[in-house]
């Protein structure tokens, strides 16, 4: 009975921390994505590659991910500020775990590589992001993605 208990509340426990997972991605890639001031086709398509493909996803309503992502991008169009805080909260959960702050960082990444244009604007959200989850960007095999210009 006890190991029924426990098994029951691991379970909910890693449904929990993926759910928070997908927000802390999307709410990344959302932040990425928009620095330029516009979200191409092109990344919106990625977002769906990205979904199908990231493991630690794919358990997840990938319909519920689009919906999460859309949302930020929304709130970071009509309450900029309110909508940015509420996006770096998403994203600060994983501060201090870095290997899922990396994957977040990929992540983001990926979606904005997409139209072939990672400018200086998404390039300094993406550092801005490493600082807020306390790791550098050289640490996250980006070195394809970002170039100094």
């Amino acid at each position: 009975m006890l190991e029924l208990l426990r098994e029951g509340l691991k379970k909910r426990a890693e449904r929990q921390r993926g759910r928070q997972f997908l927000e802390a991605t999307m709410a990344a890639s959302a932040l990425v994505a928009s620095a330029d001031g516009a979200i191409s086709f092109a990344e919106r398509m990625r977002l769906d590659q990205i979904l199908e493909q990231l493991h630690e996803l794919q358990a997840l309503d990938v319909h519920e991910a689009v919906d999460i992502f859309n949302a930020v991008i929304e709130a970071l169009e009509k309450r900029p500020d309110e909508g940015r805080a509420k996006a770096l909260d998403a994203v600060r959960v994983f501060s201090g775990d870095a290997a899922e702050s990396r994957l977040l960082i990929r992540a983001a990444c990926a979606l904005c590589i997409a139209d072939e244009d990672f400018s200086e604007a998404e390039q300094r959200q993406v550092a801005e992001l490493c600082a807020e989850l306390k790791i550098r960007p050289e640490d996250c095999d980006l070195e394809e993605i970002i170039r100094p210009r």
